[in-house]
């Protein structure tokens, strides 16, 4: 009978292995749609595999591996080529939009509203947009040299 701790660390270890993967991707890419259906491939496997893992029997224990290798072979592509799908929004740096325009922090927030608009909030404080934007998500080199 496989040991089931053997079993989780092997995937563990197996997306270790792949995480750099992801670096030979630049600017290759699947649609969401193509992204959607490996996702759900993923969702599949584990299932399965979990339900494999919960009855008895050695044959289970196996049939139960290959799902769960597949659902790492499929993260794995899913990781490298569906980038789309883990963009994170770039928050506000609004201490640095203070120091940069010489206002506070209350005065930017006030101005900005809720939800916030750019184009008013530029009109209210007599700037361009293109400066209280720049001001608000500054490239990481900009914040260093200041």
């Amino acid at each position: 009978m496989v040991n089931k701790q053997k079993i989780s660390i092997f995937i563990i270890f197996i997306f270790f292995i792949c995480i750099g993967s992801n670096v030979f991707s630049k600017g290759h890419g699947y649609s969401k749609e193509t992204c959607k259906e490996i996702y759900f491939g993923i969702s599949y496997f584990l299932k399965e595999a979990d339900v494999l893992w919960k009855k008895k029997g050695s044959l289970n224990d196996k049939k139960a591996l290959l799902y769960s290798q597949a659902a790492a072979n499929y993260s794995v592509v899913y990781d490298t080529f569906c980038k789309h799908e883990k963009e994170k929004k770039r928050r506000p740096n609004f201490e640095n939009a203070a120091k940069v325009l010489n206002l506070t922090v209350k005065e930017i927030k006030e101005a900005l509203g809720k939800p916030p608009d750019y184009k008013q909030a530029s009109e209210k404080l007599g700037i361009s947009m293109k400066e209280l934007v720049n001001a608000l998500y500054p490239r990481k080199n900009e914040m260093k040299k200041k």
